[in-house]
C-alpha cells in the first residue's frame, strides 16, 4: 500500500480557552485525508523497510501500522508544532490510551500521535516490534508534512506505557528527532537507564527533562516506588527529573501532564519558533 486508509473518527473536545482563529487553516491533507482540529483520525500508514524486516523477522503478516493523530487549533503543517506521542505497554492500543491526553496536550498547543500493531499479544508487542509501529507512521508524516522532521518531541505514556515512553525516546533520538521531554505517569520502574545502554542515543539523551507524575494513593506504582525511580535515574547520570506528587491513585492527572508539557516548553522555545498558543515554563 502507498497512501493512507481512513480507519475511524472521533471527536475530543478540548479546553474553551483555545479558540479558532479564523486566518488559520481550518483542515489540512495529510496524504488523501482531511484532518480538523480537535478531531482524532485513525488511519493506517505503510511500513517502512527497516519496519518490514521487523516482520519478515518474526515471522508475521503486518501490510500497515496503525496511527491515530489529533491537531490544535491553528494547525499549519508549514509551522514548527511540538509534538506528544503516547505510548502504553505491550499488547495495549496506544490508540486507545491517547483519549486520555488529547484534552491536556491540545490546549497547551501540541499535536498528538499515537501507533499500534494491528492484532499483536503482549508477548509479540516487544520494544523493536513497537518501534517499527511507530517509525512507519512518523516516516509517513514527516513524508506528508516534511516540516514535522524538525518538530519538537515528547514521550508520554502512564504505568507500562511510562516505561515504553523512555524507550521510544532513546529510539527517536538514535534517528535524529529532536526529542524535548518524557513524561511518565505511575511509573515504578527505571528503564530509561537500560535504554541507553541498549539503544546508546547518545550522551544528550540524560539531557532530556522527565516529568515523574505520582499518585500519593497508587498502589501499583507507589510514591515510594517512584522516588526510587527518580534516584535510580539521577544516579545514572539524569540530569533534569522531576518528581511530582497529586492525591490520587493509578490513573492519569491531567493536570500533571499541562504541567509537564509547560515544564518542557522552554527547551523547543530556545531552538525553534513555535506557533500560539503560548505554554508557559512553571
Amino acid at each position: 500500500m502507498t497512501g493512507f486508509l481512513l480507519m475511524a473518527v472521533a471527536t475530543i473536545e478540548i479546553s474553551p480557552q483555545v479558540l479558532p482563529n479564523p486566518t488559520l487553516p481550518q483542515s489540512v491533507k495529510l496524504g488523501n485525508l482531511e484532518v480538523k482540529p480537535n478531531v482524532a483520525l485513525e488511519f493506517a500508514a505503510p511500513l517502512t523497510a527497516k519496519a518490514r524486516y521487523e516482520v519478515a523477522k518474526n515471522n508475521r503478516s503486518v501490510q500497515n501500522a496503525k496511527g491515530a493523530l489529533a491537531l490544535p487549533e491553528g494547525f499549519d503543517a508549514k509551522q514548527i508544532w511540538p509534538l506528544l506521542i503516547v505510548g502504553t505497554s505491550s499488547g495495549s492500543s496506544a490508540i486507545a490510551a491517547m483519549r486520555a491526553f488529547t484534552n491536556a496536550a491540545l490546549s497547551e498547543g501540541w499535536v498528538v500521535l499515537a501507533a499500534d500493531s494491528p492484532h499483536a499479544t503482549a508477548a509479540e508487542d516487544h520494544q523493536d516490534w513497537n518501534w517499527a509501529m511507530v517509525s512507519s507512521v512518523l516516516d509517513y508524516l514527516n513524508k506528508s508534512w516534511p516540516e514535522s522532521k524538525r518538530w519538537p518531541v515528547a514521550c508520554a505514556g502512564f504505568s507500562g506505557g511510562a516505561k515504553r515512553s523512555a524507550l521510544t525516546t532513546a529510539q527517536l533520538m538514535k534517528d535524529r528527532y529532536f526529542v524535548v521531554g518524557m513524561f511518565m505517569g505511575g511509573c515504578n520502574e527505571d528503564l530509561a537507564s537500560s535504554a541507553y545502554r541498549i539503544y546508546h542515543p547518545g550522551d544528550s539523551f540524560k539531557k532530556v527533562p522527565i516529568f515523574l507524575s505520582s499518585g500519593d494513593r497508587d498502589p501499583i506504582a507507589t510514591p515510594e516506588q517512584t522516588a526510587a525511580v527518580k534516584l535510580s535515574l539521577e544516579r545514572d547520570g539524569f540530569k533534569q527529573v522531576r518528581l511530582v506528587s497529586y492525591e490520587g491513585g493509578h490513573a492519569l492527572d491531567a493536570q500533571q501532564l499541562r504541567l509537564a508539557l509547560k515544564w518542557f516548553a522552554p527547551a523547543y522555545k530556545r531552538r525553534t519558533t513555535t506557533p500560539s498558543p503560548e505554554a508557559g515554563a512553571k
